[in-house]
């Protein structure tokens, strides 16, 4: 008898201490699938199928209700290890694939938790034929439900997430909660926010009846209208004028109707999508006309108008008109801009290198291989879209041997331009030359051979195209961005910084590396002494760091170029904005490896695939252009009002790499402080 207690006090023993090593593998695997390490999820796998495996041996050691053979005492306990190992990677994988790293984990959490905790209750139940049975139900009881629960909110947070409610939420009094203000339909409201408002689509519109701009000449600004309904079958269409002042002077004034992309595992409860792409509101085709507005979602316009260099200082006034699906007039506005006294320069102060080419995006764009004037005039459309919004991209439309090039490289809005890095001699002494044959061409020209090294072997390949280029190329400029702040060389440590200081001369660091360490301080000194300092960002980083994700607040896209310009990083680049080989845009937010860096390389869409002739911008591209003009303000109110008022303005907006302002209207009112101070004689 002894021995039996002996041996159930064992067994139960035993049970806990499988128990609590598998809440410990457990919680420790949540996070694996967004790590994607292959050795850590294996190991984990294997613990987790090892406790289920276990729990249901001492099922089978245990339970007398019935009799278990020697085959079943083996099989049960294999078959258990099996099937937790065979769901818990079915449901990681499938889910980090179809959705997104972070939900994979959450389900896959959840759905091994409810899975062990049906085998812990089966053990515990089983123990019931002895002794103590409302003692032993009530156990199993409680932990069944102890690790259910658990699994069960995950599951149901990573579900939520992932809007798979968005069908009850259209069906639910929650989709009636819309906010807005009437328009003369009773059945849409609307609501202004400005450009850098970018909210999840099923919020809740604000109460602004109406906005005004104010902009330097020489620049871009706008405003954004927005419309919801609780009701079905409810479309809006926006139009508006050009703004004009009391002499019939006009500035060009543009409309776009935002398109939502869907950026699954990052929303709320019942939504994730977020205005993106900028569909002309003149567009008729795929995607164009009309807005059906769907209940409770948001849909917003984007009004956009321009100061060129020649226009009057002054107040401006332009109307704005929104008609429903029966075409009559709900909304009419008039919206004032002022015009500052001041011009922004062409060359914008902020140097930047921004990727412009993608096979499949000329592809989506509707371009036939074999098609060299299509291509030709896509590559245009693009280098004008960027050169328009102050960005420099990293190719000119032409081979640079050709004499068209000449222009694209002598255009004043371009900072900078890469030259191609031939495996032949001959052809990269001809590019040099020609690009430094002319000192402005030579300032801006950039070798960039070699992307983010990382350890001895990159490094050593990196050595070898320097000393090539110190010897066919002396005096050449190259950037080389680093994604470490250290490098470990022959077991030393070396700063990325010291590694390519005196053969990079375009030092470029990824933001979070730069705010890291010394390395910010390495660059300052290396720039005293000849050397750029630039940053970048690409799928990383992530957190509270602003970046140029989908699903980041707007805000975020433009803040970037506030922080940069408070460390004195000269330069930004950013490794493409055609990016569509992964995913074509128009369907999936996805481009690059997880949806956690949604939109990541892709800054312009295909116009092609809706039949525009030409590439489509972003809401981030605007807002990035915006921040691009912000830095200008900066470097003229520097040069008038000192640098220590300037640091003054910044500081108001962003303390560090990721503190700074959500307040929409407190980041106008420290701009505007400054526009107004540099229109004053």
């Amino acid at each position: 008898m002894k021995n039996k207690k002996a041996r159930t006090a064992l067994c139960v023993a035993a049970s806990l201490f499988f128990t609590a090593l598998y809440i410990y593998a457990l919680y420790s695997a949540y996070y694996i699938f967004k790590r994607g390490n292959g050795p850590e999820i294996a190991l984990y796998t294997v613990l987790l199928a090892l406790c289920g495996g276990v729990v249901m041996l001492l099922y089978t050691l245990t339970d007398k209700k019935r009799e278990h053979s020697t085959a079943n005492k083996i099989t049960v306990p294999i078959v258990s290890a099996a099937v937790h190992a065979g769901v818990y990677l079915a449901v990681g994988f499938g889910v980090q694939k179809a959705v997104a790293p972070d939900v994979a984990g959450a389900l896959a959490f959840g759905s091994s938790c409810i899975m062990f905790a049906i085998a812990l209750a089966v053990y515990l139940n089983g123990l019931s034929s002895r002794g103590h049975k409302v003692l032993c139900k009530i156990t199993a009881l409680l932990c069944a439900t102890a690790l259910i629960c658990p699994g069960l909110v995950v599951s149901y947070r990573a579900i939520n997430n992932y809007s798979f409610l968005a069908p009850v939420y259209k069906i639910s009094r929650a989709s009636s909660n819309i906010g807005g203000i009437q328009t003369s339909d009773s059945d849409i409201v609307y609501d202004f926010a400005y450009t850098t408002e970018k909210d999840l689509r099923d919020t809740a519109l604000g109460s602004d009846e109406s906005i005004d701009i104010a902009l330097a000449r020489n620049e871009w600004e706008g405003f954004q209208i927005i419309f919801a309904t609780a009701k079905k079958g409810k479309k809006v269409e926006v139009s508006v004028t050009d703004f004009k002042n009391a002499d019939g002077d006009t500035l060009r004034t543009e409309a776009y109707k935002a398109h939502y992309s869907e950026v699954k595992g990052m929303g709320g409860k019942y939504s994730c999508e977020y205005a993106d792409a900028m569909i002309p509101a003149a567009h008729t085709g795929k995607y164009g006309g009309p807005a059906e507005l769907e209940k409770g979602l948001q849909q917003a316009f984007f009004i956009r108008t321009r100061a060129e260099k020649d226009a009057k200082a002054g107040e401006y006034t332009a109307t704005v008109t929104a008609k429903n699906e029966k075409n009559e007039v709900i909304l009419e506005k008039e919206i004032k801009a002022v015009v500052w006294n001041f011009t922004l320069p062409d060359t914008p102060a902020n140097e930047s290198a921004f990727g412009n080419s993608s096979e499949m995006f000329a592809t989506l764009s509707g371009v036939k291989d074999g098609d060299n004037a299509a291509r030709e005039k896509l590559n245009v459309q693009v280098y004008e879209l960027l050169a328009e919004n102050r960005l420099s991209p990293y190719n000119i439309p032409y081979d640079i041997l050709d004499e068209r090039a000449d222009k694209y490289m002598s255009d004043p809005r371009i900072t900078s331009f890469v030259i191609p890095y031939p495996e032949d001699d001959g052809q990269l002494v001809k590019y040099y030359e020609k690009v430094s044959s002319n000192p402005e061409w030579a300032k801006k020209g950039y070798f960039y051979p070699i992307d983010e090294p990382g350890d001895s072997a990159a490094y050593e390949r990196y050595r070898e195209i320097t000393e090539r280029l110190a010897r066919l190329c002396p005096g050449y400029n190259m950037v080389t961005p680093f994604n470490t702040d250290e490098v470990k060389i022959d077991g030393s440590k070396i700063s990325s910084v010291e590694l390519q200081k005196g053969r990079s001369s375009i030092l470029c660091g990824l933001s979070d590396v730069v705010g890291r360490g010394s390395t910010l301080e390495k660059m300052t000194n290396a720039a005293k002494n000849g050397s750029r300092a630039w940053w970048y960002v690409c799928c990383a980083p992530g957190g509270d760091y602003c970046n140029f994700f989908i699903h980041l607040d707007a805000l975020k896209h433009r803040i970037l170029m506030w922080q940069q310009k408070s460390i004195n990083i000269t330069g930004l680049l950013y490794w493409c904005t055609t990016y569509c080989e992964k995913a074509n845009p128009w369907e999936s937010a996805k481009t690059w490896d997880s949806f956690d860096c949604s939109g990541d390389g892709m800054l312009i869409y295909p116009g092609g695939y809706i039949g525009i002739d030409g590439p489509v911008s972003t809401m981030r591209l605007f807002n990035i252009a915006d921040g691009m003009e912000d830095y200008d303000y900066f470097t003229l109110a520097e040069a008038k009002l000192g640098r220590a008022w300037v640091d003054e303005r910044i500081a108001k907006v962003t303390s560090s790499l990721t503190e700074y302002t959500s307040d929409h209207t407190a980041f106008e009112q420290v701009r505007r402080e400054i526009g107004e101070a540099l229109s004053e004689k």
